[in-house]
């Protein structure tokens, strides 16, 4: 369970939607329907729940602040809606295919979509009221540059920003941009099998060992001479790897794959690994300050 601490700031980042009507307006907007189970995380007071129970098939919605138990148990008498009093880190998801459409806190939006794309999870398309800078963030090109998450992400899903959110909806009053964010997860993912994992890597070491360009990290991974090869075919080393689209970075993964020996591969497997080691080090060393 979550500290009292942890507990307040999530409340502090934590704004809540006041109109049913917008909440209608983007429930049209996501294509939900009476075929869809939907989860709803942060029920919070019920203002979207309220609006997910008439239009989905089953909701089921999560909100880990018993305080809210009160007014959200009338919707669990309804015989399409149960409500869950939990942390959503520690619910366990459906085995069976579902939608997600949640008003998510600020502080944990990386939580939750991390564990939302994951390939052992069954959601097929999550639909977020989420800060804009986060969500470009995720989103990439065409909305900014491409960054790390959103080209790892594209192996999996597409995600598109579906229109801004006005501050005068919410209670606080946000003082960051709001959007509406999907995430849909491809029918076929773009690479499979061992070249998920491989292109993950590939990815990580380039964007962590460039200094400027991308031909910066590539020249320990390749030999002069192919270097020279896919300059002269791709173009695209005189690029940043934010630069790159997902398909330039595909373009460059085929000869990686096909090319390089197995002595240079063993020094980039386990990047994505390494890093994520790192960054949870790092978060524990802040939070023991």
């Amino acid at each position: 369970m979550l500290s009292s601490v942890t507990y307040q700031n999530l409340r502090n980042t934590q704004n809540f939607i006041k109109s049913p009507e917008l909440v209608r307006d983007l429930i049209k907007l996501s294509g939900i329907n009476q075929e869809d189970l939907v989860i709803e995380i942060g029920a919070g007071k019920g203002v979207i729940t309220q609006e997910l129970v008439k239009t989905s098939g089953n909701l089921i919605s999560i909100e880990q602040d018993d305080k809210f138990f009160p007014t959200l148990s009338s919707f669990s008498k309804l015989n399409n809606c149960s409500i869950e009093i939990c942390d959503f880190n520690d619910y366990a998801l459906p085995k069976k295919s579902f939608k997600v459409f949640s008003n998510i806190p600020f502080n944990i939006t990386t939580r939750i979509i991390s564990k939302l794309t994951s390939r052992e999870c069954s959601a097929t398309d999550l639909f977020f009221i989420m800060q804009a800078d986060a969500a470009k963030r995720f989103a990439g090109a065409p909305y900014q540059r491409n960054t790390q998450n959103s080209v790892l992400l594209a192996i999996d899903f597409e995600v598109s920003i579906l229109r801004s959110i006005s501050k005068d909806f919410f209670h606080p009053k946000p003082g960051v941009e709001i959007v509406f964010c999907h995430f849909h997860r491809r029918f076929e993912p773009l690479l499979t099998g061992s070249d998920w994992q491989c292109f993950r890597d590939f990815v990580v070491y380039c964007y962590n060992h460039s200094t400027s360009i991308i031909h910066s990290s590539l020249k320990a991974v390749f030999t002069n001479k192919q270097l020279k090869i896919i300059g002269d075919e791709l173009g695209l080393l005189d690029l940043r790897p934010a630069d790159l689209s997902i398909q330039q970075w595909l373009l460059l993964f085929a000869p990686y794959k096909s090319f390089v020996s197995q002595e240079k591969k063993s020094k980039i497997l386990g990047s994505e690994k390494r890093l994520k080691h790192t960054q949870t080090t790092l978060i524990k060393m802040f939070r023991s300050r």
